[in-house]
């Protein structure tokens, strides 16, 4: 008998959740690392400030997706808000980005 993958009861086991926290584990790292290296070469302001807030989206966006397979609505509910409140952020950065590389 074929095993149906689209079942339910495999986001409940323990793998996917495992998964998503090791992919946090991993964003969180690569982030700070890129973060890191952008805060000791901060040599263009203007620029970076814009960047800095973009690349912090990665984390994010991961800890929502794990938040989300392994904790109650209530919790959930709470990081997709601060989610889609860091999105608005991010797409205002990225804005005034290309203003700044435009010279505006």
């Amino acid at each position: 008998m074929t095993k149906n993958h689209n079942d339910p009861e495999f986001i409940e086991t323990y793998l996917p959740v495992t998964l998503a926290w090791v992919a946090v584990a991993v964003v969180t790292l690569t982030t700070a690392w890129n973060v890191y290296f952008h805060l000791v070469h901060y040599s263009r302001p203007d620029l970076q400030q814009h960047v800095l807030r973009i690349i912090l989206v990665g984390p994010i966006y991961v800890l929502s997706a794990a938040v989300g397979l392994g904790a109650s609505e209530d919790v959930s509910f709470f990081v997709r808000a601060v989610r889609d409140i860091w999105e608005a952020v991010v797409i205002y950065s990225f804005l005034n980005l290309i203003i700044e590389y435009m010279g505006g």
